[in-house]
Order: structure tokens, then sequence, then C-alpha cells
């Protein structure tokens, strides 16, 4: 018996560093294709991250998951602080300027609120309706932050990985439902604070045809490129759509769209193989996780990513409205790939030290 859980405890962190690896690979190969002025930067932001993960993976988690004051409040000074001295890019307020690095804070956020979410549920549970509602406008408040932004598909991870954090929690059935009804509640104001750009890209959604020169354009190129890489692509440097630009932000948005078109359906395959290994690697984390607040960073994190990707890639496919949610680990971004890899680091920290006979998360 003490081998068999011993090789359960090994399996967790090998499918995380197994999925993250092969998509990082993914991604770093599709970026020397189609855009290799980006790669030597986006190189150096990897190797940086994984440096960075591997160090916080030899840390006992529990070392900061102490309270989650300090990551709350570092999460709203990053936004407040986004808010007062961001520099405007094409009529949004995500980046600041570190030593001469621009980092979109919004992407730095997601760790941070994470672990907010797991040590808050764990210290102060909340066991009524007033509690409730207490920590749930604790959330809104940098859920909003990064809704002014405007960052709609960051406040949307924000959103599914909470959701999920509170239901991991176990939270009771009718807590569940107020849960619900405040979500609810807020909807109509979201529709109501959209941008007009945003709600141009709602309409071109249903019919991207009706504007192909304008914001249909997206959806409608990478149409195209997804359908012409057929089941073997054209090969890597062959892409037509994003080596003649029709296909816009190939490296980032769209790198879906570009992988495919050049690796075919079989490339599209292969991210998804890489990216059902670390999400089995998060689940089975968490279900041997040796305390409840390991549990549910490993699940939230499982949310985020697993939200991500179905986000990225339904846009990808013109399933979903455009909202510019990045293909995890495989897009260009060195903000994108440092919080992933903050994640990673902290969910192989959980991993590496299990509990040795059942999870603790459990239903209250």
């Amino acid at each position: 018996m003490g081998g068999v859980t011993e090789r359960r405890a090994i399996t967790a962190p090998v499918f995380i560093l197994f999925g993250s690896a092969l998509l990082v690979l993914i991604g770093l190969l599709s970026l020397r294709s189609v855009a290799p002025q980006e790669f030597t930067t986006q190189f150096y932001f990897t190797l940086l991250t994984f440096l960075i993960a591997w160090g916080i993976s030899r840390l006992d988690y529990q070392l900061y998951t102490f309270s989650p004051w300090p990551w709350y409040g570092l999460a709203l000074a990053l936004l407040s602080a986004t808010w007062l001295l961001g520099d405007p890019i094409r009529g949004a307020t995500r980046w600041l300027n570190f030593f001469g690095l621009s980092l979109q804070t919004s992407e730095l956020v997601k760790p941070l609120m994470i672990l907010f979410l797991a040590t808050y549920l764990t210290a102060y549970y909340p066991t009524d309706l007033k509690k409730l509602i207490r920590f749930l406008l604790l959330l809104l408040v940098p859920i909003i932050l990064v809704f002014l932004q405007p960052d709609l598909g960051t406040a949307l991870i924000l959103v599914c990985f909470s959701l999920a954090g509170i239901i991991a929690a176990g939270i009771n059935f009718k807590m569940l439902l107020t849960v619900a009804a405040f979500c609810l509640l807020f909807l109509p104001l979201v529709f109501l604070a959209l941008k007009p750009y945003q709600l141009e890209r709602l309409a071109s959604f249903f019919q991207p045809s009706l504007d192909p020169q304008g914001q249909g354009y997206n959806a409608l190129q990478a149409q195209i490129a997804v359908g012409s890489g057929q089941i073997l692509g054209r090969g890597l440097g062959q892409g037509t759509q994003s080596h003649l630009r029709f296909l816009p932000e190939r490296h980032t948005d769209f790198v879906f769209a570009s992988i495919v078109e050049e690796l075919g359906f079989l490339g599209g395959l292969l991210i998804l193989i890489a990216a059902s290994c670390l999400l089995i690697g998060l689940s089975q984390a968490a279900k041997q996780a040796a305390t409840e607040t390991g549990s549910i960073i490993c699940l939230t994190t499982l949310a985020a990513i697993l939200f991500q990707f179905f986000i990225n890639i339904g846009m990808n496919m013109s399933l979903l409205p455009i909202t510019g949610v990045t293909l995890p680990l495989v897009s260009a971004g060195g903000s994108s790939t440092l919080s992933l890899g903050l994640l990673i680091g902290i969910c192989l920290s959980v991993a590496l030290r299990p509990q040795s006979s059942h999870s603790v998360l459990e239903i209250r």
C-alpha cells in the first residue's frame, strides 16, 4: 500500500511538469515561426519563470498561506497603482513599468487572488449569509477594478475561479444559490458598463460577415487559418494567414489558429493532450493535498486554466465572442507566463507534499 501511495504522490507533479513543459515548447516553437522578433524576449521570460516556479515549489506552500490579507492588499495595491500610474495603450490602462519591464498587473493579480481565496475560505469560512455577502463584496472590488481597465477577459477568469473556490470549500446549496443570485444581480450592470467596441464584438460574434473588415475581421481570419490547416497543416513557416499578417495577434490571442494552420488538426490535438495532462495533475494534487488550503489552491488554478483554454480555443474557432484571453503557457506574453508560472510553482509545492492517505477536501 505504501508503494501505491508513493506512486500516486509522484504522478501529480509528473503530469503537471509534463503538461506545462509541452505547452511551453509548443508556444516557443510557434513563436519562432510566426513572430521570430518576439522569440528572444519570450524565451528569457520563460527561463525566468521556470526558475521562479522551481524556487516556489521547493518551499512548503504553508509558509505563504498563513493569512489572506497580504495577498488581497497587494492585489488591490497593484490594481490601484495601475489605475493611477499606468500608461494607456490602445484605450486600455493595464500595464505598469517595473525597472524597464512592462507588466500587465491583472495577470499578476490572478495568483494573488487564488492565494487570498484559499486562505480566506480556510480561516474565515462563511457560515451564514452575512459572512458570505461580506466575502462576495471583498471579491467584487478587484473584479471591478480589472473590468474597468477595461479587461473583460481577466475579469471573467477572476469570477470563474472565485466560484470554483467557493464550491471547493464546500458551501451548502442554499448559500450557493445566494452566490448565483449575487452574480445575476450584477449581470445587467456589466452589460451597461461595456465599452462600445466590446458591444460590437458581441454583435459581430453572431454575424461576423456583416462587418468583415471591422469587428468581424478577426473571427473570419481565424476561421480561415483553422480551416486551411486541415489534418497535417501547411508546415512550420508556411502559414499564409499568420505570415502575411492577415491574422491579427497571431502570437497572442490567436496563437491557436496560427498553430493549427501550420501543424493542422494534429497540432491542435497535441495542445489538448498537453492541457489535459496539466489539468489531470492539478486534479490529483488537489485530491492528495495535505491541507484544505492546498486543495482549494489546486482546484482554483485548475478552474482558471481550464476556463482560459475553453475561452481562447472557442474564440479562435468562432464558437465564442473575442475577449482577449490568451492560451495558457502557449501565447506570447511575459506577464501571462509569469502569472501561470507562479501558480504552477505553488501547485507543485502542494503536489510534492501530499497527505499520505486521502484528500482533506470534504464537503462541509
